[in-house]
């Protein structure tokens, strides 16, 4: 089981990343693909090459904040609740440089503040999760309690440099958090989450309440692994394809990385500058 401060570091085409000792998934992976989700990177810098503001909930070790902060020169506000993923976010921060343009909350984010049981996993630093009322942590977990916090009270949208682009990988928490960001996400040009039904029932939601929060966003698209190209579809066309494709009962375990695009920014989105 992960113990807090037990940690390594790792190397690939950006740089050195420090991480939890006992990760089995996220360290390792980076280590031998020399990179690690190249394609979210890929668009995220061309959404923000000219600038801007990155929302990264979920921030892990700061293996897509920091190389957005290094290659563009857009603002990084991360968000990550696991006591020794933050410290090695900030540790990794100061060691490329960008700690003045990368801030970390150290929260979980939700629909209502307060405290949450958060379940850590032994082996894979990118599985901690907020356990839903009254569940237990999975065998391989431990819970500890953190603080969480709505989006909408932590930052002042109007305030930020645009474009805002808010990238969501919480395993299952997206609805809560988008539900704690109703005054935010009008200002954000272009959502990235990962759409998993499995998990969002495992969290106590659904499919159907996540495409309900992302009324603000008229376009989307599944983004494919290897691929930087992607095809636009209405929100109700593609979430209808979703569910014809995939499960809602949580019997398919599966998941995308989806791109969402308010109707205002489709042209941006669609150029990437």
């Amino acid at each position: 089981m992960e113990q807090d401060g037990d940690t390594r570091v790792g190397n690939g085409e950006y740089g050195a990343f420090e991480g939890a000792a006992a990760d089995r998934v996220v360290l390792p992976r980076y280590e031998a693909d020399r990179v690690w989700s190249p394609e979210l990177l890929g668009l995220l810098q061309r959404l923000l090459a000219g600038g801007g503001t990155l929302l990264d909930v979920g921030g892990h070790i700061g293996l897509i904040s920091i190389p957005v902060a290094l290659h563009t020169p857009a603002s990084c506000l991360a968000f990550e609740p696991a006591p020794t993923n933050a410290a090695c976010f900030r540790r990794n921060a100061t060691r490329h440089s960008v700690d003045q343009r990368v801030t970390l909350h150290e929260v979980a984010l939700g629909s209502a503040r307060g405290e949450v049981a958060f379940a850590l996993s032994g082996d894979n630093g990118g599985d901690h999760h907020v356990l839903a009322d009254g569940t237990q942590p999975a065998s391989g977990f431990r819970a500890i309690h953190v603080p969480c916090e709505r989006l909408d009270d932590l930052i002042d949208a109007s305030t930020l440099v645009k474009p805002i682009v808010l990238k969501l990988d919480v395993q299952g928490s997206e609805a809560k958090v988008l539900a704690g960001a109703t005054r935010v996400l009008p200002h954000v040009a272009a959502v990235v989450l990962e759409y998993w039904p499995a998990g969002l029932l495992r969290a106590g939601d659904h499919a159907e309440q996540l495409e309900a929060l992302l009324q603000d966003f008229d376009w989307g698209a599944v983004l494919k692994q290897g691929s930087d190209t992607f095809e636009l579809k209405t929100r109700a066309e593609l979430f209808h394809a979703l569910s014809h494709f995939m499960a809602l009962d949580g019997s398919d375990d599966g998941f995308f990385d989806l791109l969402l695009i308010s109707g205002r920014d489709r042209d941006f989105v669609v150029s990437g500058s």
